[in-house]
């Protein structure tokens, strides 16, 4: 498993973390900088111009303020990390790539909690509020699947 190198403003190593992890710095503004090679990409959603969100994971990044804990990556409620999640997305839409403001946005659970899903970080993402209401119970996979396709360019007019 490939790690990244997490390292304080002034150069001082602080932890080892996963490309989830790296991916979060990155989604925060938090990384100041970077050093070596591009180690992975991280892939998002699409836009209305179809253009796909992607960060470039380095092997060394540089962050400013606190490092974050497994507190942060292990917490069962993302709700009070809202912006968070909207940043790591880049306010686009899970499932019709939209990009759309805050106040059109809600977080939508991959694997719903009526069928046990958690509110991890890891189970949640960004949705256009369409999409996340035409989805009710639906796995990700079998509304994407069965449903969007039918009300796409409704949903990115709405």
């Amino acid at each position: 498993m490939s790690l990244v190198l997490v390292v304080d403003k002034g150069g001082m190593p602080k932890d080892w973390v996963n490309f989830e992890a790296a991916t979060c710095y990155y989604a925060r503004k938090k990384v100041i900088w970077q050093l070596g090679e591009k180690m992975k990409t991280m892939l998002g959603g699409h836009n209305q111009h179809g253009e796909q969100s992607r960060i470039d994971i380095s092997c060394i990044i540089g962050v400013s303020g606190p490092l974050l804990g497994d507190k942060f990556y292990n917490t069962q409620t993302v709700f009070a990390d809202r912006m968070t999640l909207y940043a790591r997305d880049q306010h686009l839409c899970a499932y019709c790539g939209g990009e759309f403001s805050t106040s059109q946005l809600t977080i939508d659970h991959v694997y719903p909690k009526s069928r046990g899903g958690s509110n991890h970080w890891s189970n949640c993402v960004t949705a256009c509020r369409t999409c996340n209401h035409r989805r009710t119970s639906l796995g990700a996979f079998l509304y994407y699947s069965r449903v969007h396709r039918s009300h796409c360019r409704r949903c990115r007019q709405s």
